[in-house]
């Protein structure tokens, strides 16, 4: 069987290098060599490249900033002071990508130190994910630098294992298992963090439990492809349908089909987030958090909100998704500037085994009481 999830442990990084020149540690731009070759030998023609280390990817940015067929996205520290700015003091939100690629550049710049597991959750469950799917990539490629992890000295973040576990499951699960996936190391300050939160990405890539104790749950959430067709439709795409997802839809079948393979890949991803947030107003996620034991450690931070709406401000006056938007494929409205986390959480006291069979049997109640 084809492997489809690798993870390169490259030294040194490369996010901050452009195509002319060195930066912030990095001479070569991994990543964007990657998705270069990939274009170029035609392995990819929709290519996403996520970026969670707490500095900016200034040199994957300015590589594909005028690159239809490259969506970048980018969770990063963005201070800029009269006396101080966080390096490299690049990524603004109103950076959207230029001419034929507007829109396919988002930057969620966090205007506060301390970000955490909440607030990336939040980003990804609101913004993120529905843009993903809708852009239905063949290639997802992953900055994977750890300097927001809670204790390195650089990033002053709190992004803990578990986070980037649940982080690295949504975007697997949003996009579905036949994409190729590859995380390549980035930053990183303590070689204990980055080694703990690489084994909590792997962990994830191999459809492992976080917790020993849940494997049996993760193989119940493996769902066959008959049941995801069953739900949603086919799945199955020949080399014309692929080419159409290049553009927006025309028919009114095309955007109905579009409409649910968003909705798919979005459900599935954000129920591996709803340990650490839930849209206070969504109604189309009604399920309890599935056997994580994950307590919320704090409120969602409002300035978290306010960074995650200016980014959707900007992405939604961009043509393609403006019109995405008006076609109700992705949801691109402000979150409500309400930081409470809306839903129950678990203890992982002595409850463990029960919480399990519940979590299992909210899976069969979302497919129906079908047997898993």
């Amino acid at each position: 069987e084809k492997c489809t999830r690798a993870i390169s442990v490259c030294r040194p990084p490369g996010h901050h290098a452009s195509a002319g020149a060195a930066d912030g540690f990095c001479y070569f731009n991994n990543v964007a060599l990657a998705a270069c070759h990939a274009l170029h030998s035609k392995r990819a023609r929709r290519i996403v490249i996520l970026d969670w280390d707490v500095h900016h990817g200034n040199g994957t940015q300015d590589i594909f900033y005028d690159n239809e067929h490259v969506l970048f996205i980018s969770l990063h520290r963005f201070e800029v002071a009269l006396d101080h700015q966080f390096y490299p003091g690049t990524g603004r939100p109103s950076e959207v990508g230029s001419t034929r690629a507007k829109g396919m550049n988002l930057n969620v710049a966090w205007t506060e130190e301390g970000m955490g597991d909440e607030e990336h959750a939040a980003a990804l469950s609101e913004l993120i994910l529905p843009i993903m799917s809708a852009f239905h990539p063949d290639l997802f490629l992953i900055s994977a630098g750890f300097d927001a992890a809670e204790g390195d000295p650089v990033g002053d973040c709190s992004l803990t294992p578990r986070g980037y576990y649940a982080m690295t499951r949504a975007m697997l699960k949003t996009i579905g298992h036949d994409v190729p996936v590859l995380a390549v190391l980035e930053g990183g300050y303590n070689l204990k963090i980055i080694s703990e939160c690489m084994h909590a990405v792997a962990l994830a890539f191999l459809d492992e439990p976080f917790e020993p104790a849940l494997r049996d749950l993760i193989r119940a959430e493996s769902l066959p492809r008959e049941v995801l067709e069953e739900l949603f439709g086919p799945t199955d795409e020949d080399e014309d349908d692929a080419a159409a997802y290049d553009k927006l839809p025309k028919t009114t079948e095309q955007v109905e089909r579009r409409q649910t393979m968003v909705r798919r890949g979005t459900t599935f991803g954000r129920q591996e987030l709803l340990g650490f947030w839930k849209h206070p107003h969504r109604g189309d996620l009604d399920i309890e958090p599935r056997g994580r034991n994950v307590t919320a450690k704090r409120d969602l931070k409002l300035s978290a909100i306010r960074d995650i709406n200016e980014s959707m401000r900007y992405l939604r006056n961009c043509p393609f998704w403006r019109d995405m938007w008006s076609m109700n494929i992705v949801d691109l409205h402000d979150i409500p500037e309400v930081t409470t986390y809306s839903g129950d959480v678990t203890d992982g006291g002595d409850d463990g085994e029960r919480n399990s069979e519940r979590d299992v049997a909210a899976v069969q109640d979302m497919f129906g009481g079908m047997k898993i």
